[in-house]
């Protein structure tokens, strides 16, 4: 996701849920036919970053979180390997939701 003036995250607020979407017709054109493995993920997030979740979605089922994060910290963002690789399909759609706490700011935050 591209940090500019689209992503606004309102002030005051204890949770502000953010998706960012990679659609079935990228996948289905960017990906091979027999799908790509994801073996890491870059948990990265704006300082007021809470929690990360990447979601797979093929068809109308939703798959188990490819990776959640519930207690994110920024000062440790790196790639995280995962303990078994995850294949993902021409045709699913991954979803990175992040959830902000911006309760402590006065001012909206360009989000990241």
């Amino acid at each position: 996701m591209d940090p500019n003036w689209r992503h606004i995250i309102p002030p005051g607020q204890s949770q502000v849920i953010s998706e960012g979407h990679c659609i079935e017709d990228c996948t289905a054109y960017a990906f091979p036919m027999d799908g790509v493995h994801i073996f890491a993920v870059m948990m990265r997030t704006h300082l007021i970053g809470k929690e990360i979740k990447l979601r797979q979605i093929r068809q109308t089922e939703e798959l188990p979180p490819i990776v959640h994060d519930s207690n994110i910290d920024v000062a440790y963002q790196d790639f995280r390997r995962l303990t078994a690789p995850v294949r993902a399909l021409p045709g699913d759609r991954l979803i990175a939701e992040c959830i902000y706490d911006s309760s402590s700011r006065k001012a909206i935050t360009l989000g990241k």
